[in-house]
């Protein structure tokens, strides 16, 4: 069993991932005009996404990467035909 700190959050990994999912939110719901107490539900799915899908530096792959073993491929890239998503065999 491991006790970490509370004074040290950034010694525990889950703190340190759930701040980072709470600036993501702070990102993408601020706004000065409007109240977006109950918006946070509708972007979770981005924010996830977005974490998921993006490039570590500690190891130089995304996590889907590392659970897939490949690239995931969005939406954008299926309805402009991007040549990874034409040339898939």
């Amino acid at each position: 069993m491991k006790y970490v700190s509370v004074a040290h959050p950034r010694a525990n990994r889950h703190v340190e991932r759930a701040g980072i999912i709470l600036n993501a939110f702070k990102k993408r719901l601020y706004r000065v005009e409007n109240n977006v107490l109950g918006r946070w539900m509708k972007e979770l799915p981005a924010v996830v996404w977005g974490l998921r899908t993006q490039i570590s530096c500690n190891t130089g792959v995304s996590p889907y990467f590392m659970v897939y073993r490949a690239e995931a491929i969005l939406p954008a890239d299926i309805s402009f035909g991007c040549p990874r998503v034409k040339h898939f065999h």
